[in-house]
C-alpha cells in the first residue's frame, strides 16, 4: 500500500499508536485494565458513603422538623389557654360575676331575701330546730 504524502497524521495520534502497540508488547495493557475496575469500585464505595451520610443526615433533619412541628403546635395550644386564663382572671375580678358564683355554687342569699326551694310531693321536712349536735 502506497503511503499519501498529502495526508498529515497528527502527532498525538501517532504517540497512542505507539503507546498500544508498546504496552500490549511489555504487558502494561494488563496493569491499565486491573487499574480502571479498581478505580471504579473504589468510587462506589465512596458514592456509597456519601449517599448513606446524606441519608443519615436528611432523616435526623426531618425527625427536628417533626419535633419542632409538635413544639410550635404546643406552644399555639398554651397561649390559647393563657389567653382563656386571663379572661377567666378578668371576670373574677368582676364584682357581679363573684355574686353569681356564690349564688350558683355556694347556695348564698342577701339579707332579707327569701330563699323558695322547690319540694317533691310527698316530701316532709321536720320543723324542729337544729341543736349543736346536729352540726
Amino acid at each position: 500500500m502506497k503511503k499519501n504524502s498529502n495526508v498529515i497524521i497528527h502527532p498525538r495520534y501517532l504517540d497512542n499508536k505507539r503507546k498500544t502497540n508498546e504496552e500490549v508488547v511489555n504487558g502494561e495493557e494488563k496493569k491499565k485494565n486491573k487499574i480502571k475496575p479498581f478505580a471504579y469500585v473504589l468510587l462506589l464505595v465512596v458514592m456509597i458513603f456519601v449517599l448513606s451520610a446524606f441519608g443519615r443526615f436528611a432523616w435526623s433533619s426531618y425527625q427536628l422538623s417533626q419535633e419542632i412541628t409538635a413544639y410550635l403546635i404546643k406552644v399555639e395550644h398554651a397561649k390559647i389557654h393563657n389567653a382563656q386564663l386571663l379572661q377567666e382572671l378578668e371576670q373574677f375580678q368582676n364584682p357581679i360575676f363573684i355574686e353569681r358564683l356564690a349564688r350558683e355554687r355556694l347556695g348564698l342569699v342577701r339579707a332579707g331575701e327569701r330563699v323558695i326551694v322547690p319540694t317533691v310531693p310527698g316530701d316532709v321536712m321536720s320543723l324542729s330546730t337544729s341543736t349543736e349536735d346536729d352540726i
